[in-house]
């Protein structure tokens, strides 16, 4: 895409900077990650998690807050996927599951509950 390029930062500080700038109404935000979660300091996964929470408590229906994440869940064959919508319930909803590495994607047909949708899940 044009004009955008990569940045070099911790992930929590980065995420808490972008998710605490203002947000303009008719626009949402979208966190986005794959196979990542697993791999970050303990500091940098609280910050995330504080970053999302105050970002969730924010949204609003013109301005919402997806979280849209692709992690291993204990499954030895395949990564969940996850989505939670603030406003909402904040309850994290399973839409499928995928191989690690992206080659495919098992949809669900219905979003489907997770026991702990909050941040970090």
């Amino acid at each position: 895409a044009a004009g955008l390029r990569p940045e070099a930062a911790d992930a929590g500080a980065w995420t808490a900077d972008r998710l605490s700038r203002p947000q303009e109404a008719g626009t949402g935000r979208m966190l986005v990650h794959t196979i990542m979660w697993q791999y970050m300091p303990r500091d940098a996964k609280a910050a995330i998690r504080t970053a999302l929470t105050a970002a969730a408590a924010r949204a609003a229906a013109d301005r919402p807050l997806v979280w849209l994440r692709m992690e291993p869940d204990g499954a030895a064959e395949d990564a969940s996927i996850r989505m939670t919508i603030w406003p909402g319930d904040g309850e994290g909803r399973e839409l499928g599951r995928a191989d690690f590495h992206g080659r495919w994607a098992r949809w669900h047909d219905a979003p489907r509950p997770i026991p702990d949708g909050g941040p970090g899940a």
